[in-house]
Order: structure tokens, then C-alpha cells, then sequence
């Protein structure tokens, strides 16, 4: 197996396991099953997709190989090649369920979840005339992070969306049911959900399901590049109030320096943040310092308030 071949086993592995595919918990047992070296989970700091890229890294080519087919059951030499995959590359990947009569609300939600790099698939729009329909909709729903499931009336009539949550919920992943005129049933009846009202503007329904998103525990080190760019992006001082609670939910391991460059420079040239002042619990207090203060242990961590040593040869005439 060539260098580009096996990283690019090793990151669909750790989408495969790492983006919630194989529940944490049985993470541990199958590794070590197919004698891979783990690293110690106490005393791990980073995030737990970056643990398993560095369990993973250390494995031989026939020990990815095998449990490449085994969490994918198909032949490791049979890899979609990412030219056919219907994503954006590095973006978060969410199908959305939903019926024929929603497409036109979920697709254009979804290019308000595009700005965050949130790449959504929505199936009556996005599948292109020329391919073939139920491959294309397989494919999507076999490499995405999470789906979001619309519930309304006819959701449980349609001859696709039920079998697209069992997909999913055979995959393990997060299954997100947002209620639109109805209630989740069978087996995501049991998961929390949350509720779109009719009528609803595109805008609120990308901020609903979003937050759908973000509640799911499995999530939050996926979403995290998203949280920043929704940030950064805010256009008005009600957004940069209702975001920042957002951002501080990021863990700090999840972060990392392009991240923090983003938001800095976001306070510093975006006004609405630039200006912005929280209310309860800290009325009053400017933003830009609630954003100093939470970067601190960020900055400290990744190093960024250490000043470089002067090399030989530098200019130190003032």
C-alpha cells in the first residue's frame, strides 16, 4: 500500500469510527482485537476522533485492511473514490429525510448551513439527472456524519424516508428528528427532538436544525469548525449575543489554530462582534473580552502566547 493510499484508509477509518459510526464504547475492544496499540484513554487530552487517527497511524496494512472491510462490509480495494462522493470536502456531512412537498424549505435551509461548512443533502434537489438515482442516494447515506429526519404527516407513508433513518440508525450515527406537524416514531420516538413551526423562514429552520445537531453529544468535537464560522460570520448584536454560547460550548482540545485566528479576527473586523455586549448572566460585559478569556486556555495549550526565540542573524536595532 503507497503513503496517499493508506492515509487516506486511515481518515475513512477514523470516519468510520471516530464521527460516531461505532460507539465509543466498543471503540476500544474491536482495536485492540485487530491489534492495533491504543493509547491511554486517561490520560488523553485531545479530542477523541484525534486519538483514533494516532491508534490508527500505528497499525500494519493488512491490520487497516481488515478492519476497514469488517466496519464497512465491502472489500477495502472497493473505496468510493471521494470524486464520487456527493460532499464538500471538509465539511460536515448531513442527509435530510424528509418528503417531496419539504424540499424547497430544506434545500434552500441549506445554504445558510453551507456558509458554516455544513454540507447537507437534500435528496430531491441534489441528485443530479444523469446518475443513478438509488446509488447516489445510498452512497450519501453511507458516508455522512448525521441525518436529520423532518417529521411531518406523510413522512411515515413515503416509500424512502423510513428506510433512510434505518440506514442511519444501523450505522450508528446521530439521528436528529426534528417535528414539523408531527411526532418521531419507532425507533427514534426514543431520541430527544426538536420542533420546527409551520411557516417557518428557511434561516430559522437552518438555526433549528443546527442546534438539533449540536445537542447530540457525539457531535460536538464534528461540529466545532462549523461553530466558528457561524460565529465569525454573525451580522447582527443579537447574533453575536446568541453565538457566543455556542462557541463556548467548543471543548478546548477540539481547537486549534486556524480556528482561533478565525475568531480573533472576527472580533477585530466584524463590528457586530467588535461592539457587542452580553446580557445575563454577564450584563454588560463587551464580548471581545468574554472571547479573550475563553481563548486563554486555548492559546496556552496550542502555544500561541509564547513569544519565538530571536534566530541568529535577526535585526534586534531599534
Amino acid at each position: 500500500m503507497n503513503t496517499a493510499d493508506r492515509v487516506d484508509l486511515i481518515r475513512r477509518l477514523a470516519d468510520l469510527i471516530g464521527d460516531g459510526n461505532l460507539p465509543p464504547e466498543d471503540s476500544e475492544l474491536t482495536l485492540r482485537q485487530f491489534g492495533f496499540r491504543l493509547n491511554d484513554r486517561d490520560r488523553w487530552e485531545g479530542s477523541f476522533r484525534r486519538m483514533i487517527l494516532d491508534d490508527l497511524a500505528g497499525g500494519a496494512d493488512d491490520a487497516l485492511t481488515a478492519l476497514y472491510e469488517y466496519l464497512a462490509g465491502e472489500p477495502a480495494s472497493g473505496r468510493l473514490d471521494p470524486a464520487d462522493l456527493p460532499w464538500e470536502p471538509g465539511t460536515v456531512r448531513v442527509f435530510i429525510s424528509h418528503t417531496h412537498p419539504n424540499a424547497i424549505l430544506m434545500n434552500e435551509a441549506s445554504q445558510y448551513l453551507s456558509n458554516w461548512r455544513i454540507d447537507t443533502f437534500v435528496a430531491h434537489v441534489d441528485i443530479e439527472p444523469n446518475r443513478e438515482w438509488e446509488r447516489t442516494i445510498e452512497t450519501a447515506l453511507s458516508t455522512c456524519h448525521a441525518l436529520i429526519a423532518l417529521i411531518t404527516p406523510d413522512f411515515a407513508q413515503s416509500n424512502w424516508c423510513d428506510q433512510e433513518v434505518g440506514h442511519c440508525l444501523g450505522r450508528h450515527i446521530p439521528v436528529i428528528p426534528v417535528r414539523h406537524g408531527a411526532d418521531p416514531h419507532g425507533f427514534i420516538a426514543k431520541f430527544q427532538a426538536v420542533a420546527l413551526e409551520p411557516n417557518t423562514h428557511p434561516t430559522h429552520a437552518a438555526d433549528t436544525m443546527f442546534r438539533g445537531l449540536l445537542q447530540h453529544p457525539r457531535l460536538g468535537d464534528l461540529l466545532a469548525r462549523p461553530v466558528v464560522r457561524r460565529f465569525a460570520a454573525t451580522g447582527s448584536y443579537d447574533g453575536a449575543r446568541n453565538n457566543f454560547p455556542l462557541l463556548a460550548r467548543v471543548p478546548v482540545e477540539a481547537w486549534d489554530r486556524d480556528m482561533v485566528e478565525t475568531v480573533e479576527r472576527a472580533v477585530e473586523e466584524n463590528s457586530q462582534l467588535k461592539e457587542a455586549v452580553l446580557q445575563a448572566p454577564v450584563r454588560g460585559r463587551r464580548l471581545p473580552e468574554a472571547v479573550e478569556q475563553l481563548l486563554r486556555p486555548v492559546r496556552q495549550r496550542l502555544g500561541l502566547d509564547h513569544e519565538p526565540a530571536a534566530q541568529p542573524g535577526d535585526d534586534n536595532i531599534f
